[in-house]
């Protein structure tokens, strides 16, 4: 959808109070820390809405409305070019990973819109990384998967998200090409329940199987970083490390 379609359609939703303007939409940065080394690996880029009267609206708060209303595809493309840009404004030589749904890998022209994307501001391919954010209906799997592969024979990144939480499919995981699989932030947070760590440690074993490095969202303590790293997780997100921020060039 052009940014032009995105802008008729948001501006119709705001109406309700369901979609945000695309000048009300904001990015921030989340870091993303090597547990061994203990230092930035990369970043993880976040929309939130600054909804008039309202304040900063979390993604759960309107991505669904986009979703039925088509702004979607305009606001991830919002999304991927800030972030990518930032990330070129900054000079940093690190990542930088956005969400994206099913929906959006699905939609053709999406791989040629990130290499445009990385092209126009000169980023590598494999500084960024996609995140594939939510279940995937059985019939969409093909195509998402071919999308996925497309996205790796770039050199972008792809990532599965949610892992304990709305990825509980393993069956699903295995059939979606990707390298990286993010841990969801509600079980992290459940550590050090013994409960919770046992299925920690059954998708990281899962992603090795895989060849796949792991993301521990939602650190808060250093008692749960001392955990996910000994469980294997390559890198580790969260409150304990830095919370999410204005992406400032």
């Amino acid at each position: 959808m052009p940014m032009n379609d995105f802008h008729a359609i948001a501006a119709q939703s705001a109406g309700v109070g369901s979609t945000p303007r695309a000048d009300e939409l904001r990015l921030f940065v989340q870091p993303v820390v090597d547990l061994a080394g203990r230092h930035i690996a990369g970043w993880e880029a976040l929309v939130r809405w600054e909804r008039p009267g309202h304040g900063f609206v979390d993604p759960g708060g309107f991505i669904p409305g986009a979703e039925r209303s088509g702004a979607i595809h305009g606001i991830g493309e919002w999304v991927l070019g800030r972030a990518v840009g930032w990330l070129a404004a900054r000079g940093l030589m690190q990542a930088v990973g956005i969400n994206a749904s099913a929906a959006e890998l699905e939609r053709p022209g999406f791989t040629e819109l990130v290499a445009r994307t990385l092209d126009l501001h000169g980023i590598e391919p494999g500084q960024l990384v996609v995140e594939l954010t939510e279940t995937v209906p059985a019939g969409e799997v093909a195509v998402l998967a071919c999308t996925m592969e497309r996205l790796l024979g770039m050199g972008v990144g792809v990532a599965i998200d949610d892992a304990g939480c709305g990825f509980s499919n393993e069956a699903l995981i295995r059939a979606l090409p990707a390298d990286i699989l993010k841990l969801d932030e509600a079980l992290v947070g459940r550590l050090p329940c013994p409960l919770a760590l046992e299925e920690a440690a059954r998708w990281v074993d899962l992603a090795r199987e895989l060849g796949m490095k792991v993301v521990a969202e939602g650190v808060r303590t250093p008692e749960q970083a001392r955990m996910v790293r000994g469980l294997g997780c390559t890198w580790g997100q969260g409150d304990l490390y830095g919370p999410p921020v204005p992406a400032v060039s």
